[in-house]
């Protein structure tokens, strides 16, 4: 898999159940719409996209690349799958949050720049940034 969409989709085990959830509803659409479209052609004959009839030999050819696209994107999709199952078992994926701040110094990290839940500056626990000032209020200077 691309180092791009590795970063991009694969970064932590949250964002890989939303890329992969994603995936599947798109599966899940197309071959709806594939089902309906070879319904229609069984029905009436024809199949008609974006307003243009395509019948005979051209209507059979559209549901083949049609059902082309799909197989691709479900053989992608499962792919996907056991490639993010098989990096989260060796641990390639993080549990770590996207944004952490430093408890201590209030220094904010992307999860790119960390790999424990230890600060690089003052060597202080890291915590997930979304809620802190929730958690505590005490800290809280602009309110």
């Amino acid at each position: 898999m691309p180092e791009w969409i590795r970063k991009r989709c694969f970064y932590s085990i949250k964002s890989m159940k939303r890329t992969l959830v994603s995936c599947y509803g798109l599966c899940l659409l197309m071959t709806l719409i594939l089902w309906l479209m070879y319904a229609e052609y069984k029905k009436l004959g024809y199949i008609r996209v974006k307003g243009n009839i395509y019948s005979g030999q051209d209507s059979i050819l559209t549901l083949y690349g049609c059902t082309f696209v799909v197989a691709l994107m479900i053989i992608m999709t499962i792919y996907s799958t056991f490639y993010g199952l098989y990096q989260a078992k060796r641990g390639k994926i993080s549990n770590l949050p996207v944004n952490s701040i430093c408890y201590n110094c209030e220094s904010v990290f992307n999860i790119s720049e960390i790999t424990s839940m230890v600060c690089t500056k003052c060597g202080g626990t890291l915590e997930d940034l979304k809620g802190f000032y929730d958690r505590y209020p005490e800290k809280n200077t602009t309110g």
